[in-house]
């Protein structure tokens, strides 16, 4: 199977980048998805910054159960982030 590579970017409000890591869910077994929102990089930019853009960039459409995981993680954030975008090339 192809590999999943995703693309993390988060910006503060400038435009700044302050995290930019592309995952990739082999050698790992799960989901990209999964594997960013357990990456402590990444939720340190999100957590110690504010104003700030995620962008998600993904090859296939996030599954049922990282869709519900990408979606929690937001509403976690909520206040931190003024814009949250997936973008991504193929659905499942």
């Amino acid at each position: 199977a192809e590999a999943h590579v995703p693309n993390r970017v988060v910006k503060i409000a400038n435009g700044e980048e302050i995290f930019n890591k592309r995952f990739k869910n082999i050698p790992y077994d799960g989901h990209v998805e999964e594997i960013m929102l357990n990456d402590g990089g990444f939720l340190k930019a999100v957590a110690y910054n504010s104003d700030i853009e995620v962008i998600l960039t993904l090859n296939y459409s996030p599954c049922n159960i990282c869709a519900m995981k990408l979606k929690k993680f937001y509403e976690s954030y909520k206040r931190k982030i003024t814009k949250f975008i997936i973008q991504f090339s193929f659905l499942y």
